[in-house]
């Protein structure tokens, strides 16, 4: 009873803006909490298959080249490899875990165990070698996924069959897009959370923002796709204040290029 009279004694225009605020909070903040790992496994998902075919692509067109000594070909490609961000690094290595080919020219030649200390992981090696198999292995905080897949170099001296086996090792960084997705997020999040300062664009648009956070908070079958479109409205809307403070179009084409 006391908790009713103390809101009855609450104005109006002050009470339903702090009601809807808190209602877009906790809907928000749910949002976060659920939908941010889903929207991440998906992402480690789609990234294990590219990862994936990209290795195994490189696995046969390396053997090919290797096979036709065209050794400084495979190490320009390798070293191609390093113009992605997001790829700490690629390495070819031989029979012996030599470096014949890496994103960094100054390890060719080196140990793999003298420029990646503890990094790789030898059972991996193992497998591929034995198993002629390529592996994928996420790090244990699922931000780093290292690929280990064999390669044929040919055969040795006096070897009719071909028996030395290299190892194509890449890791590649989920972080800087796992940050992305979270910041979608949480920008959402900020912009909704503000719904109740509606009230002062009156009713109608009060009622507008209050089923907008209604539909949010129902299940979502795409969560990625939900990011997706957040992002893109929200650079949209940028997009559109930068064009209504922005006068003169010829600068605006200068700050696109």
């Amino acid at each position: 009873m006391r908790r009713a009279f103390f809101l009855n004694k609450i104005p109006l225009r002050y009470l339903i803006p702090a009601l809807l605020t808190v209602f877009a909070a906790v809907i928000f903040l749910y949002t976060l909490q659920v939908y941010v790992p889903i929207v991440n496994s998906q992402l480690e998902r789609d990234e294990l298959e590219e990862i994936t075919q990209e290795l195994a692509f490189l696995q046969r067109h390396f053997e090919r080249e290797l096979l036709k000594g065209e050794v400084e070909e495979v190490q320009q490609e390798v070293s191609s490899i390093g113009a992605n961000p997001s790829r700490e690094f690629a390495l070819l290595l031989d029979e012996n875990d030599l470096v014949i080919a890496a994103t960094r020219i100054s390890w060719v030649g080196q140990k793999v165990d003298e420029i990646l200390p503890g990094v790789i992981d030898r059972n991996e090696f193992g497998k591929a070698r034995d198993n002629y198999q390529g592996s994928m292995v996420f790090s244990d905080d699922r931000e780093k996924l290292t690929g280990y897949y064999p390669v044929g170099l040919g055969a040795a001296e006096n070897e009719l069959r071909p028996s030395r086996v290299g190892i194509l090792l890449m890791r590649h960084d989920l972080s800087p897009e796992k940050a992305v997705l979270k910041r979608n997020v949480e920008r959402h999040l900020f912009q909704r959370v503000h719904v109740g300062h509606a009230v002062e664009e009156g009713n109608d648009q009060v009622e507008a923002r209050l089923e907008g956070a209604l539909e949010a908070a129902e299940p979502l079958d795409d969560p990625c796709a939900l990011l997706r479109d957040d992002a893109h409205a929200l650079d949209h809307e940028g997009d559109h204040h930068a064009d209504e403070q922005d006068p003169e179009p010829v600068s605006r084409e200068r700050r696109n290029d």
